[in-house]
């Protein structure tokens, strides 16, 4: 009974390419993935689970994803502020190998996009103490910046849209939100 039971853990762990990383949890306002954190800005609701649809560009994420050919792909937490909305998502893809090169396709995939977005910077930076790949696209109706970081073949992202015109703030609070675990 034992050695069967090794055998589908091992078949598991196979199956799902070896991954060490857990997704994370909200607490106290906190998500938490053991890599970075988010912290919700004060006027922002926050979701979890299957409340995370409830985000307007949560859809976007996805559609990216999957059009990417993303083989397993996960909203996390999710946060909108009205003017500004946040989505940490997680995906793999055995095919791709560094957060550089998933920024790269990402950049790929936003120059043929209706609303005109445009690569206004893709560089590593670090958030503190975080690295992350970070990539920001302009068009005339607001921003959308992805902070990305992986653990082995797991990328983990944090997603920002801000709208133009944002006179709430929302925007400068999302894009000040992320931090250490």
């Amino acid at each position: 009974m034992k050695r069967i039971i090794s055998a589908l853990m091992i078949a598991a762990l196979v199956l799902t390419g070896c991954s060490s990383y857990k997704a994370g949890t909200v607490k106290d306002g906190v998500y938490s993935n053991g890599i970075f954190s988010v912290t919700t800005p004060d006027g922002f609701v926050s979701y979890t689970g299957d409340d995370t649809a409830k985000v307007s560009h949560y859809i976007v994420c996805y559609n990216k994803a999957q059009k990417r050919g993303a083989e397993a792909f996960k909203c996390e937490y999710a946060a909108t502020g009205g003017t500004s909305d946040i989505i940490v998502a997680s995906e793999q893809d055995s095919s791709i190998t560094t957060a550089s090169d998933l920024a790269d396709i990402i950049a790929k995939q936003m120059e043929g996009d209706i609303l005109g977005y445009s690569v206004a910077e893709n560089k590593d930076v670090t958030v503190d103490g975080v690295p992350f790949r970070k990539i920001v696209f302009s068009s005339s109706g607001g921003n959308i910046t992805y902070y990305i970081t992986q653990k082995d073949k797991t990328f983990v992202y944090v997603y920002i849209l801000t709208l133009d015109h944002d006179f709430t703030g929302a925007g400068d609070k999302a894009l000040d939100c992320i931090g250490a675990p």
